[in-house]
């Protein structure tokens, strides 16, 4: 990818509206963060990074809701941000997580490796693909990820935390 592939994007308003985003899926405000990274998107269609945290948020909300159109529209944003660049690892985490919600388990190893190869120290694309393990069944490796996570970010996000508190379960370390 050429270098200015590689920026953000050249829009301070679109990169205003995905740093909010960011700031309020960290607050566990998915419906309100979708709505900025759209907004981020809608401002700059270029801007990849938010097309994938876009994702994310959209997935989250999926969580709570039986609509199955969130994952659908999940995928579409994964896929925008992997058309903007297939060798960023935001783009193959955010496709990882979307074809996991779409019951592909295939497809989201193959976007989390990638993921990872691209990054291989992003706590966010590490914690997701322990939960792919424990959730694959490879509880044990699931937890020798997130220890590592933990170990090398002790201000890890909450939500890594509840992965941890999952896989501790599943292990029946209570």
């Amino acid at each position: 990818t050429s270098l200015s592939r590689q920026k953000p994007t050249e829009s301070w308003s679109a990169y205003d509206y995905y740093l909010r985003g960011r700031a309020l899926t960290d607050a566990f405000k998915e419906y309100e963060a979708e709505a900025h990274f759209s907004k981020a998107v809608e401002i700059d269609p270029g801007f990849g990074l938010a097309h994938a945290w876009r994702t994310i948020a959209i997935i989250s909300q999926s969580w709570y809701s039986e609509d199955k159109t969130l994952r659908r529209l999940a995928e579409d944003s994964a896929n925008a941000a992997l058309a903007i660049d297939g060798n960023d690892a935001m783009a193959h985490w955010a496709a990882a997580l979307a074809h996991g919600y779409q019951y592909r388990p295939e497809r989201s190893m193959f976007h989390f490796e990638r993921a990872m190869q691209l990054n291989p120290l992003e706590v966010n694309i590490r914690a997701d693909y322990a939960d792919r393990l424990v959730n694959d069944g490879r509880v044990e490796d699931s937890y020798k990820v997130i220890s590592a996570v933990l170990a090398e970010d002790p201000f890890a996000p909450v939500w890594i935390y509840m992965i941890h508190g999952k896989i501790l379960y599943h292990l029946g370390r209570y």
